[in-house]
């Protein structure tokens, strides 16, 4: 599975989305893009965030696109 997170903690994304999908971590990659400031606001949120969106993404066998804004 490929993901696209914006996270200052990669390994964090695909330890849980290996968690929450059953399937080895060495299958799993994520990228990020430019991130910007993130003040530990991009650290703790991103895990949880990127293993709800893998798995909306595997059961319905399409892509996911979160966004969330600052309010």
């Amino acid at each position: 599975m490929d993901i696209i997170a914006t996270s200052q903690w990669l390994d964090a994304c695909s330890e849980t989305v290996s968690q929450v999908l059953g399937m080895p971590q060495s299958s799993i990659t994520v990228e990020t893009q430019r991130l910007g400031g993130g003040f530990g606001g991009k650290i703790f949120y991103s895990p949880p965030i990127a293993g709800m969106c893998s798995l909306a993404a595997y059961v319905t066998k399409s892509p996911v696109l979160l966004n969330l804004d600052l309010h």
